[in-house]
């Protein structure tokens, strides 16, 4: 049972559609708390977390801009 407002790593990886481990790694690698140790390590995401996880720059092609002249 997590506190009201947590969410737990496998909730955010469902809500921004991509697999738990690239949200595990992000959470890890930003100072989004945890509980646990090890293995056994979860993390504790509030929405400020969500919204910087999905304002994160993403691998892979982005397209060029277009020009507007």
């Amino acid at each position: 049972m997590t506190p009201e407002g947590i969410k737990s790593t496998e909730i955010v990886a469902t809500l921004c559609r991509c697999e738990q481990i690239t949200a595990r790694r992000w959470a890890a690698a930003n100072g989004v708390p945890f509980v646990g140790s090890g293995y056994h390590k979860n993390y504790l995401w509030t929405d400020a977390d969500i919204d910087r996880f999905k304002a994160r720059p993403k691998p892979g092609r982005r397209w060029p801009e277009k020009d507007t002249e």
